[in-house]
């Protein structure tokens, strides 16, 4: 057995042995594990037959939940309207299966990968993990932190990636684990992750910022290396979104950053990503096939919706648009909201607007409250929340042209926002806050001590 291997392992058991005194490592683990995917490696391949690493981790990490449940804090709520609503959009992903169109040759995968109501199961769980360990702004710069090795890491593979990674195109493909198996994946997941180092960037001593500052670097250029167009969109309309949600007085600080960021960007691009980008508004005769057969699939789509108003089920679009537009069978949606209403139908792409629209109430409902807190406190709330925001919305404008319905990075964003909620409230109670249900009661007013004066001999009633 190699060295690596048995380091490998090493650092596993560790981590595993730490989750059940703190649920926070597995958290990290998890994460990690994420980002580097060690069953895709050559010193983990060997391991994946027998050990699955991401869900060991996330059963220990609920057992460590359940171990030290008594001394968790949960902020004003156990459970909140916004995570309720991501719950119920899973019981939509599992309804699709009972409403749905059901093949006998489907294309819902099978064998060592999982069909999308179990993922994204997997993927809601691990989201209500995170929701309910990291709930002070301790843990939740940690997980920021570990979010910015993940990517520094596979901004490094990327940097590092031998010729035979670049394929279609001289497009980056095949970096990191199974959410990033092509270019638009790790363009996705770069893009949403750029808030993220921005605000720790900000946030940190001159240490910090050198780190964040050479992480951004390699994750832009990752970014660039994929040539995606999606992912150029998001990270334009996220750049602007954080122009327009610049926090007070910090607009001229945010427009001179974002000077800088598309400066560094465009010194790091290369003729062939500008033709391609510049693709992106062209008219109907000079649009790639690229273009048109999402246009031609996303058209499709909608015939499916009008025959299957409650959804063909989940995994089922590939089978189906295979039948609308034959020349296209078995593509992809292309779109996160496509995929949503053509598999789990009008109900399920209801449920998931508002989760968006509870993710936003949430970051709504700190912003307002930092104006009444304390300058550092106010402080970490404004950057934070105003960095979630933007990652909100690189998500949301990635969805338009990228199916990432079932990915964990998209539920890890429009979850934290109930981590920084909690944070706040957990904050704002104070070391001995009296549990949630006690919390809201208000309290008895004391009787006074002291004896009342009798009226009257001069004194005043």
């Amino acid at each position: 057995m190699a060295k690596t291997s048995i380091l490998f392992l090493a650092v596993f058991a560790a981590i595993c042995l730490a989750t059940l005194i703190t649920p926070m490592a597995g958290v990290i683990g998890y994460i990690l594990h994420y980002h580097i995917a060690p069953e895709m490696q050559w010193w983990g391949r060997q391991f994946s037959g027998d050990i699955r690493f991401s869900a060991t981790l996330a059963g220990l990490t609920v057992i460590s939940i359940l171990l030290h449940y008594p001394s968790l804090r949960f902020g004003n709520s156990s459970l909140t309207r916004h995570e309720k609503l991501i719950l119920l959009f899973l019981g939509m992903v599992w309804l699709s299966l009972l409403v749905g169109v059901h093949h006998e040759t489907s294309s819902r995968a099978g064998g060592e990968v999982d069909p999308p109501e179990v993922k994204l199961a997997k993927v809601i769980l691990f989201a209500m993990v995170i929701t309910h360990v990291v709930t002070d702004f301790r843990k939740l710069k940690i997980l920021m932190w570990v979010l910015l090795a993940g990517a520094f890491y596979l901004g490094v593979r990327a940097y590092t990636a031998s010729p035979a990674k670049f394929v279609t195109g001289g497009r980056l493909e095949f970096i990191g684990g199974p959410d990033f198996h092509d270019a638009n994946a790790l363009a996705g997941h770069f893009a949403l992750l750029i808030p993220i180092i921005a605000v720790l960037f900000v946030r940190s001593g001159l240490l910090g910022k050198a780190v964040s500052l050479v992480a951004g670097v390699f994750v832009v250029n990752g970014l660039i290396l994929t040539r995606s167009r999606g992912a150029f969109v998001a990270v334009a309309g996220g750049m602007l979104a954080a122009l327009l949600m610049a926090p007070q007085g910090r607009r001229k600080t945010v427009l001179i950053g974002l000077i800088f960021v598309a400066a560094g960007f465009l010194r790091l691009t290369d003729p062939s990503f500008r033709e391609r980008a510049s693709t992106i508004a062209a008219p109907a005769e000079q649009r790639d096939i690229s273009v048109q057969s999402r246009l031609d699939i996303w058209q499709g789509s909608l015939t499916i919706l009008a025959k299957h108003p409650l959804g063909v089920g989940a995994g089922n679009f590939p089978a189906e648009i295979s039948q609308v537009v034959p020349q296209y069978a078995r593509k992809d949606a292309h779109s996160t909201f496509v995929l949503c209403y053509t598999e789990l139908g009008i109900q399920g792409f209801i449920v998931l607007i508002l989760v968006i629209v509870a993710a936003c109430k949430t970051l709504w409902t700190v912003h307002k409250s930092a104006a009444a807190a304390p300058p550092e406190l106010r402080a970490d709330l404004t950057w934070i929340g105003y960095g979630l925001a933007v990652s909100l919305v690189i998500v949301l404008v990635r969805g338009l042209t990228m199916s990432r319905l079932y990915t964990e990075s998209t539920w890890w964003v429009l979850a934290l926002p109930v981590c920084l909620l909690r944070a706040m409230q957990n904050a704002s109670a104070g070391p001995l806050a009296a549990p949630a249900e006690t919390a809201a009661k208000p309290a008895r007013r004391r009787p006074s001590r002291r004896p009342r004066q009798p009226v009257g001999l001069g004194r005043r009633p």
